[in-house]
């Protein structure tokens, strides 16, 4: 059951990243957010790369989790919930990020281009959300 779990966290980065991406690479010419470290659309391409990433090394901790526990391998199982442990503790690092990007910084984007706003604060809350239960799911298990 975990790892069916993982499997659903890594489909759902997926479109996260894929999202954002998009809208980083539609909107090229955006000149709000610019005071933001980093930028909010330099964000949104960032984390739509890391997002798909993320999900890809789900995939992988997932496949070889399932592996070590036909091996019996009670070792490394422990390897791949340190690999979540290390992705939760990155997507609070860069969500804490995007969120000062967005609102210490990136007010002027929500009139002067409400496509990157609104994808920076469903990026931001979504990623809050994943790793809020990304969390509560490595303390459970």
């Amino acid at each position: 059951m975990a790892r069916v779990l993982e499997f659903i966290y890594s489909c759902l980065f997926i479109l996260v990243g894929v999202s954002c991406l998009a809208i980083a690479i539609i909107h090229p010419e955006t000149d709000c957010g610019l005071n933001g470290k980093p930028p909010l659309r330099q964000w949104l391409y960032a984390s739509g790369i890391s997002y798909i990433l993320i999900s890809i090394i789900f995939l992988c901790s997932a496949i070889y989790f399932q592996c070590a526990v036909r091996r019996n391998w009670d070792h490394q199982t422990a390897t791949a919930n340190t690999i979540v442990v290390i992705i939760a503790t990155y997507m609070i690092a860069w969500t804490i990020v995007g969120g000062v990007s967005l609102w210490g910084n990136g007010f002027d984007c929500e009139f002067g281009n409400p496509t990157i706003w609104k994808m920076g604060l469903g990026a931001v809350g979504i990623s809050t959300g994943l790793t809020a239960f990304l969390l509560i799911h490595c303390i459970v298990s």
